[in-house]
């Protein structure tokens, strides 16, 4: 064998190599910010669902803490009626809650609970629910 063959198998060897090099690197070049892409859009289509899942959430949890009483009879319109009463001594004892006030808060609570028609039982559990919390801030 000549001393040059030993050269072109050299050289062929070097030429193969590099263009398998050469392919891993455009596959990196390509494939990485193509990831990237992918995820950002994924991190960003899930970011706004939890945005709008938390707004959802809060709507419901506000809307579950207004009292819906029945409307009152066609008693004259002047009487406050015990729905009414109890709604009214209801948002006292929010008041109050908020205030930190939690023992009047409680009172106020039994007194609507006390008002409220066994009928509603919505509100019923609202009122339950809400005293509950007033004897549990009052525990700790």
């Amino acid at each position: 064998m000549s001393p040059l063959s030993f050269l072109k198998i050299d050289a062929a060897e070097a030429a193969l190599n590099e263009s398998r090099t050469a392919k891993w690197k455009l596959a990196l070049a390509l494939g990485v910010p193509f990831v990237a892409v992918l995820g950002a859009c994924y991190y960003w289509s899930r970011s706004d669902s939890k945005k709008q899942y938390a707004k959802k959430l809060r709507k419901a949890v506000d809307d579950s803490n207004k009292l819906h009483f029945p409307a009152p009879g066609n008693d004259s319109a002047s009487k406050v009626s015990g729905p009414d009463l109890a709604e009214a001594v209801s948002r006292r004892g929010n008041t109050l809650y908020r205030s930190g006030m939690y023992a009047e808060a409680l009172e106020e609570f039994t007194k609507a609970i006390d008002m409220c028609p066994h009928s509603a039982k919505r509100d019923l559990a609202i009122l339950y629910r809400n005293r509950a919390s007033c004897y549990e801030q009052l525990v700790i």
